[in-house]
């Protein structure tokens, strides 16, 4: 995905790092963070870490913007089964691949205020919002 990103924009202004997420420390520092369809993949307890993580790369005043899966709890599962996901768990998919593997895949579904709850825990201010499939909001350190 990286490279076919780096042939579409192809811009001298983005750096493009592969890297893991729990062990990487930014060597820059971001008036804006953004990330999409990413939260819900981190384990429940990496978040703590994560989220320090996220604050050491933020510029003074910066903040995060993020949008990821939501599902209203009030929507009968039939009316948003992925034909992917063989059975959905706590915090966990198992989905099967057109190649016929199937994985354990880390999702975690936050409710709005549980997440800013969460944020506001770790000294984030937060606000978030969700339609009846998407989780959306900003935070930035306190």
């Amino acid at each position: 995905m990286l490279e076919i990103n780096r042939i579409r924009t192809a811009r001298a202004d983005v750096e493009y790092v592969v890297a893991d997420l729990f062990a990487w420390v930014p060597e820059n520092s971001y008036d804006v963070v953004f990330f999409s369809f990413w939260l819900s993949h981190i384990p429940r307890q990496r978040c703590a870490a994560f989220w320090s993580m996220v604050r050491s790369c933020l510029s003074p005043g910066g903040r995060v913007i993020l949008i990821d899966n939501h599902r209203d709890p009030h929507i009968p599962e039939t009316d948003f089964k992925d034909p992917y996901v063989l059975r959905y768990e706590p915090d966990r998919h198992v989905r099967r691949l057109d190649d016929g593997h199937e994985y354990n895949v880390v999702k975690v579904m936050y409710e709005p205020d549980e997440l800013a709850v969460q944020l506001t825990d770790l000294g984030w201010k937060a606000d978030i919002k969700a339609t009846r499939w998407s989780l959306f909001g900003t935070a930035h350190p306190r």
